[in-house]
């Protein structure tokens, strides 16, 4: 992706974490290969050591990451099962690209939920959407039933600021705020590297964290902020390839998620035999089969899958 020169932010990282060195560097230079920053993937796996990661604190300095590398991808904070997928490539030109330290998304990963600032819940703030200073990084808009969030957002910040947001925000719905239709059960990766995976939060009904999106945007290898959705002329179709792309289409830098008013939920148990469960499983098999070949009307099928849901 892309080539050219600016200003930028560059960290060393290690399978602990991040460390503090930094360089800020001019618009014509590139970190030189001394500097090498090894991505670790879990602990388990290291890409290339002369390749890079960026850190960008701003759309601007985002954009100047994107285009100033010949292999640039979005590697969210590394928590990914797949070495070849993760890395970014090879040698000084790869740029492994994380989101999380725009300034006002650092805020919520170093913010305890009950002290998140709620303004994002209100559309009448008019607050502009982005990470850096005074910019909303989570936009929920009642009406719509969506909410904007910034790709480096952390999952697990995302789902407690939609539970926080106040009772008025569900229009008159029962005042546990708001809530992702179906969640992920490991939460503490990017929304974005979540979504770009397409393998959390998985649902029968709902589908991945993926399949909730109903619109994103793209920055591509030239540095433009493209807008997609299913309503797109394409019918969608570079839409939902963005948003399953595992960072190689681009980096996705803002996400719209349909949402629903959080509900209380009581968990249970129940100890069962394998021959049970399989029965059960079973039953469920056979009430989809019967559905589908009567006529596949939508809301027998939906019936007979209810229960695994």
């Amino acid at each position: 992706m892309g080539a050219g020169g600016a200003g930028a932010r560059w960290r060393e990282r290690d399978a602990c974490g991040v460390a503090s060195f930094s360089l800020a560097l001019s618009s014509s230079t590139l970190p030189p290969l001394s500097l090498s920053i090894p991505l670790d993937r879990l602990g388990y796996f290291r890409c290339d050591p002369a390749s890079r990661i960026g850190r960008p604190s701003s759309l601007a300095d985002l954009r100047a990451q994107v285009t100033s590398f010949a292999r640039v991808k979005a590697v969210g904070v590394g928590h990914s099962w797949d070495g070849a997928q993760f890395c970014a490539g090879t040698g000084s030109e790869s740029l492994g690209l994380v989101l999380t330290e725009f300034p006002e998304v650092l805020k919520l990963y170093t913010t305890p939920p009950a002290h998140y600032d709620l303004a994002g819940c209100n559309p009448a703030t008019h607050l502009p959407f982005g990470g850096e200073k005074g910019q909303a990084p989570i936009l929920v808009d009642p009406a719509a039933r969506t909410v904007k969030v910034h790709g480096g957002v952390g999952t697990r910040m995302l789902i407690d600021f939609l539970a926080a947001c106040p009772k008025a925000s569900t229009g008159g719905a029962a005042g546990y705020g708001w809530a992702l239709p179906a969640i992920p059960w490991y939460i503490d990766q990017t929304i974005g590297g979540a979504v770009a995976t397409a393998t959390h939060g998985s649902s029968f009904t709902y589908g991945s964290l993926s399949n909730q999106l109903v619109a994103l945007e793209l920055m591509t290898a030239d540095g433009a902020l493209l807008p997609l959705s299913l309503a797109d002329p394409d019918g969608g179709h570079l839409f939902r390839a963005a948003r399953a792309s595992v960072g190689r289409l681009g980096v996705l830098y803002s996400l719209t998620f349909a949402i629903v008013p959080q509900e209380a939920v009581e968990r249970t148990k129940r100890r069962m035999t394998v021959e049970q469960m399989a029965a059960e499983v079973t039953a469920v098999q056979d009430a989809y089969n019967a559905a589908v070949t009567g006529g596949g009307d939508p809301a027998e099928v939906a019936a007979a899958l209810a229960p695994l849901d």
